[in-house]
Protein backbone atom coordinates (compact mmCIF):
# COMPACT_ATOMS: atom_id res chain seq x y z
CA UNK A 1 0.00 0.00 0.00
CA UNK A 2 2.63 2.58 0.75
CA UNK A 3 5.21 1.58 -1.77
CA UNK A 4 2.15 2.50 -4.80
CA UNK A 5 1.11 5.67 -2.64
CA UNK A 6 4.85 6.23 -3.61
CA UNK A 7 4.71 5.18 -6.78
CA UNK A 8 1.89 7.98 -7.73
CA UNK A 9 3.92 10.35 -5.73
CA UNK A 10 6.53 10.04 -8.24
CA UNK A 11 5.09 10.22 -11.07
CA UNK A 12 3.29 13.50 -9.31
CA UNK A 13 6.87 14.96 -8.90
CA UNK A 14 8.00 13.94 -12.44
CA UNK A 15 5.04 15.64 -13.89
CA UNK A 16 5.01 18.97 -11.63
CA UNK A 17 6.40 22.83 -12.92
CA UNK A 18 4.99 23.97 -9.28
CA UNK A 19 7.48 24.58 -6.54
CA UNK A 20 4.30 25.07 -4.06
CA UNK A 21 3.00 21.92 -5.53
CA UNK A 22 6.37 19.87 -5.05
CA UNK A 23 6.27 21.24 -0.79
CA UNK A 24 2.94 19.39 -1.16
CA UNK A 25 4.20 16.19 -2.41
CA UNK A 26 7.20 16.48 0.16
CA UNK A 27 4.85 16.65 2.92
CA UNK A 28 2.86 13.98 1.87
CA UNK A 29 5.88 11.98 1.32
CA UNK A 30 7.07 12.71 4.74
CA UNK A 31 3.73 11.84 6.25
CA UNK A 32 4.13 8.08 4.33
CA UNK A 33 7.46 7.77 6.21
CA UNK A 34 5.71 9.00 9.54
CA UNK A 35 2.84 6.03 9.05
CA UNK A 36 5.43 3.70 8.33
CA UNK A 37 7.69 4.18 11.15
CA UNK A 38 4.56 4.65 13.67
CA UNK A 39 3.52 0.55 12.30
CA UNK A 40 6.67 -0.76 12.65
CA UNK A 41 6.49 0.32 15.93
CA UNK A 42 3.09 -0.84 16.30
CA UNK A 43 4.13 -4.42 15.24
CA UNK A 44 1.65 -3.72 12.14
CA UNK A 45 4.28 -4.19 9.43
CA UNK A 46 7.49 -6.76 9.43
CA UNK A 47 11.17 -5.36 9.53
CA UNK A 48 11.23 -6.70 5.75
CA UNK A 49 8.09 -4.94 5.30
CA UNK A 50 9.80 -1.47 6.53
CA UNK A 51 13.21 -2.29 4.87
CA UNK A 52 11.29 -2.99 1.41
CA UNK A 53 9.90 0.32 1.64
CA UNK A 54 13.14 2.42 2.16
CA UNK A 55 14.20 1.89 -1.21
CA UNK A 56 10.99 3.52 -3.16
CA UNK A 57 10.92 5.89 -0.45
CA UNK A 58 14.43 6.84 -1.16
CA UNK A 59 13.89 7.07 -5.01
CA UNK A 60 10.46 9.12 -4.38
CA UNK A 61 12.84 11.70 -1.93
CA UNK A 62 15.86 11.78 -4.36
CA UNK A 63 13.70 12.36 -7.72
CA UNK A 64 11.91 15.40 -5.72
CA UNK A 65 15.12 16.66 -4.78
CA UNK A 66 15.98 16.58 -8.44
CA UNK A 67 13.23 18.23 -9.41
CA UNK A 68 13.25 20.72 -7.36
CA UNK A 69 16.67 21.65 -8.25
CA UNK A 70 15.14 21.74 -11.75
CA UNK A 71 12.65 23.88 -11.02
CA UNK A 72 14.43 26.56 -9.37
CA UNK A 73 16.89 26.43 -11.85
CA UNK A 74 14.43 27.91 -14.26
CA UNK A 75 12.74 29.59 -12.00
CA UNK A 76 15.69 31.91 -11.76
CA UNK A 77 16.46 32.30 -15.24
Amino acid sequence: MYNLQLLEFIEAIQETHDLEELKQIRRRVCSILQAVVIDLDKDRISAESFWSFTMPWEVAITTLRHRETILLKVHLN
